[in-house]
């Protein structure tokens, strides 16, 4: 007896992509994200948070706000193209991931990405968003990455700073210990 296996192939790569996606964006998820970092030994990490979105979601409703990150994402796949990995956390928090750029190149994208983001403006069903950006980056092993690069954005929305990199001696992480 034979079978048509062919919508069953393409039934179990919908369910891979659904488990790898964030259902808004199209960007790869956290899951995907931890999973890579598993794997890696070294990689390069940027946090962009959308400074104060949450005054979107108040003001203007959840539906607004959910089209801002929708429209700030396809921003984000224009403007790093395919040298990046793109993940969407929650929220407002995106993540770029590379493994191959050198350190210095690497943050002088994020140092351009940032200055971009925050001159870009958005328009929405007639309403017009300036965006204001927060990067912080974090070169520190791959099972710690995440950590460090929250540590770091902590600091900086602490310290009115739109961009920020993780150091060992942040005080944030001697305050935490």
């Amino acid at each position: 007896t034979r079978y048509e296996i062919t919508q069953i192939i393409k039934k179990q790569e919908y369910i891979e992509k659904l488990a790898k996606t964030d259902s808004l964006t199209g960007l790869y998820n956290r899951i995907y994200l931890n999973e890579i970092l598993s794997t890696l030994t070294d990689c390069h990490l940027a946090l962009i948070d959308i400074n104060r979105f949450h005054e979107i979601n108040d003001f203007y409703g959840e539906s607004i706000g959910d089209k801002v990150i929708k429209l700030f994402s396809e921003i984000l796949k224009r403007k790093l193209n395919k040298k990046y990995m793109l993940f969407h956390l929650s929220g407002d928090n995106f993540i770029v991931l590379n493994r191959d750029i050198a350190k210095e190149v690497f943050l002088n994208d994020m140092i351009e990405i940032n200055s971009f983001l925050n001159r870009e403006i958005l328009e929405i069903e007639n309403k017009i968003f300036y965006l204001n950006t927060t990067i912080s980056l974090s070169f520190d092993d791959p099972k710690n990455i995440l950590s460090s690069v929250h540590l770091a954005k902590t600091h900086a929305k602490r310290n009115n700073l739109s961009f920020n990199i993780y150091t060992p001696d942040n005080p944030l992480e001697q305050e935490y210990k």
